[in-house]
């Protein structure tokens, strides 16, 4: 399917509309997933049918020099944990696309 609306997040929703599975994942070109990934995310998912999104972390894989404000804005970046413990976000936080399961 070829579409004139560029974005991600309009390709994105074009893929919702079109999937034909019980979940998604959303996996950016420069995400690299862990080999049981997919499984693991699949498992939790279908152990607990209340969950409508699953975040994971992202860990960088290169030692960079990063800016002194890197640490305060990684979460930009879906970089580090996005919750201190498992279970339903605090109000006001979001997952990361990336490596997101809906």
């Amino acid at each position: 399917m070829y579409c004139n609306t560029p974005g991600k997040s309009y390709a994105l929703w074009i893929a919702f509309a079109k999937v034909e599975f019980s979940y998604v994942l959303i996996c950016d070109d420069d995400n690299q997933l862990f080999p049981d990934y997919l499984t693991c995310g699949v498992d939790i998912l279908d152990k607990n049918p209340i969950i409508g999104a699953l975040g994971g972390k992202g860990i960088m894989t290169e030692k960079l020099d990063l800016p002194d404000w890197f640490k305060r804005y990684q979460s930009t970046y879906a970089i580090g944990p996005q919750a201190d413990k498992n279970g339903p976000l605090k109000k006001g936080v979001g997952l990361y696309g990336a490596g997101c399961f809906f």
